[in-house]
């Protein structure tokens, strides 16, 4: 009997041993317990739903509000200062000129005030302003009316005429494209103009050079056919004295030599008077 007992317990010490720990310090669940008589069996569904309000349901000692995570703070983040307009690193303080001159502004001021309070004004009844006020807001009535009733006839007209006003700015637009297009073939009349004026003084210089070259030519043929008139086996001067005997004998020359004679006795006759002559 000693040695059963003795079994027993060695057992039961190595079954606690060789059972598992729990993650958790939650009691061991306990076994079912045995269904008592008259006692409903419970559905599935209600299972469940026991178990998610028992989830819902705050436990004793703790609050009912979810906690939120705050916010974390980001790390060096200075706290938020006054905000900075544009540029107010470059300000300046005021310089002494605009000082004085706000000085002399706000003496000026004084003395102004010092002014109209020294000065007599007739006196004016609670009345008088108060009729003045209404006075005035009538007006400012009336001007918006005005301004009002000057809009819907302003719309109106605009809605009468304005088929005639699209057709007056069609015109507009058509008479705009004809003189945009005349323009044009104006402006293209005045570049050929130009460039033909151009042609012609080129031309106009290449007749004046080609004169100048047949002016050259014709006084080498002079000279040419002079030399040829003189022989060849003569000098200079001798040359030089058929050229010039030759000139004298040409015809056109000796015409001229005798209508020079001639032209000087005539002179001669009409300045000498007639008594000397007769004499």
């Amino acid at each position: 009997m000693s040695t059963n007992k003795r079994l027993k317990e060695v057992y039961r010490e190595t079954a606690k041993t060789m059972k598992p720990v729990r993650g958790s310090e939650r009691a061991p669940s306990k076994a079912p317990k045995g269904k008592k008589t008259g006692e409903k069996p419970k559905k599935p569904g209600e299972k469940t739903r026991q178990r998610r309000v028992s989830r819902e349901e705050p436990q004793p000692g703790t609050s009912s509000q979810v906690p939120q995570p705050k916010p974390q703070k980001k790390k060096g983040a200075a706290v938020a200062g006054p905000r900075k307009a544009k540029g107010q690193e470059k300000w300046k303080p005021l310089t002494k000129s605009s000082i004085t001159a706000l000085d002399n502004i706000l003496g000026l001021s004084i003395l102004f005030l010092s002014k109209l309070a020294q000065l007599s004004v007739p006196i004016q009844n609670q009345e008088m302003t108060s009729h003045a006020s209404r006075q005035h807001q009538e007006e400012t009535r009336k001007a918006a009316v005005g301004k009002k009733s000057l809009n819907k006839l302003a719309v109106r007209h605009w809605e009468g005429g304005g088929a005639e006003v699209c057709g007056y700015l069609v015109l507009i637009l058509l008479l705009w494209v004809q003189a945009e297009l005349r323009s044009a073939e104006l402006r293209s009349v005045v570049a050929s103009l130009e460039q033909q004026e151009g042609e012609r003084d080129s031309l106009e210089r290449q007749c004046f050079n080609l004169r100048q070259l047949l002016d050259q030519e014709e006084e080498r043929n002079q000279q040419e056919q002079m030399l040829r008139l003189v022989p060849s086996g003569d000098s200079i001067t001798t040359r030089l004295h058929h050229l010039a005997k030759t000139l004298q004998t040409s015809g056109p020359v000796q015409d001229a030599k005798n209508l020079l004679e001639l032209a000087y006795r005539h002179a001669d006759h009409l300045i000498t008077p007639p008594t000397a002559v007769s004499q």
